[in-house]
C-alpha cells in the first residue's frame, strides 16, 4: 500500500511540472560551390526558378579582404535560394542559356584539363 502512495505522489508532481522549450536559431552553413567569372562586358544575371523573374545579381563588397595589386575591394555575390546565376551580356541571352541548361554547376569555371607546368618539368 505504501508503494502505491509514493507512485501516486510522483505522478502528481509530474503534472505540476512546466516545460521550457528553447528554439535554437538555425545555423547557416556556407559551402563553396564554385566560381562564376563573366567575360568582359558581361553581367551575372539572377533567374528565379519559381517566378521566372530575371534581374541583375547583387554584390556585397567585402572591405576586409583588400587586394593590393588591383586596388579594388573584393565583391561577393548575394545568393538567394531557388535562383540560378548565369553570366551573360543581357537578360535575353541569360534566358536562352537557362533554357539550354538550368543546372547551376554548368556555369561555374571549370579547372583546366591539363597543367602545362607538369609537361615542362
Amino acid at each position: 500500500m505504501k508503494e502505491l502512495e509514493t507512485h501516486l505522489k510522483i505522478g502528481a508532481s509530474n503534472e505540476n511540472r512546466t516545460e521550457l522549450n528553447v528554439k535554437k536559431q538555425q545555423e547557416i552553413e556556407h559551402i563553396f560551390e564554385g566560381t562564376i567569372k563573366p567575360k568582359r562586358g558581361h553581367f551575372v544575371w539572377e533567374i528565379n526558378e519559381e517566378t521566372g523573374e530575371i534581374k541583375k545579381a547583387q554584390y556585397k563588397q567585402d572591405t576586409v579582404a583588400f587586394n593590393v595589386h588591383t586596388e579594388l575591394p573584393n565583391e561577393k555575390l548575394v545568393i538567394n535560394p531557388d535562383c540560378v546565376y548565369i553570366p551573360a551580356l543581357n537578360a535575353e541571352s541569360a534566358k536562352k542559356k537557362y533554357l539550354k541548361n538550368n543546372s547551376q554547376s554548368y556555369y561555374y569555371v571549370k579547372p583546366a584539363p591539363m597543367n602545362l607546368k607538369d609537361l615542362l618539368y
